[in-house]
């Protein structure tokens, strides 16, 4: 399934979305969730509520908590051994066959947590294949398009709900 119609088909019973945006803006591409959020922000409406967590995610889940999403997106840098700038969706059933290097925590104990703390709404993980995690400021230009065209798809998929 081609990744636009699978982000229309896990958002088509959303009806307040909460995003979080992770990464470490001083890791080159680690940076993508922190940069979606920056780009997206201006498009949400009242239902969905963006969040740059930076590298403490953990704590925004009580802020996430109070809002009661039925969906929560996490937008990251994540490394499955792709081609640099290629976008996957992740759920909590497969989550754990990626990674992610540079954070305190795994998305995947992140989501336990949560759930753990009373959030029961659909997690969905949008990652993003870094090109370069070193040390240094900048997406590089593949990881660039690519959070330009998740914050487009994801646009359109809020649209066709």
């Amino acid at each position: 399934m081609e990744f636009k119609e699978e982000l229309v088909k896990e958002l088509k019973s959303a009806e307040r979305i909460a995003i979080l945006g992770v990464g470490n803006e001083l890791r080159r591409d680690d940076a993508a969730g922190v940069a979606f959020t920056k780009l997206f922000k201006p498009m949400a409406s009242k239902n969905v509520l963006v969040l740059n967590c930076g590298m403490t995610p953990e704590n925004f889940i009580d802020k996430v908590r109070r809002f009661r999403p039925s969906h929560v997106i996490y937008v990251d840098a994540v490394e499955a051994s792709n081609l640099p700038g290629s976008i996957g969706v992740f759920n909590e059933g497969n989550i754990s066959t990626a990674s992610v290097s540079t954070h305190r925590i795994s998305l995947a104990l992140l989501i336990s947590y949560m759930r753990a703390l009373g959030v029961k709404a659909k997690v969905i993980v949008l990652g993003v294949q870094p090109k370069d995690l070193s040390l240094g400021e900048g997406l590089s230009p593949e990881v660039q398009e690519a959070v330009n065209l998740l914050a487009t798809l994801f646009k359109d998929a809020l649209a066709k709900r």
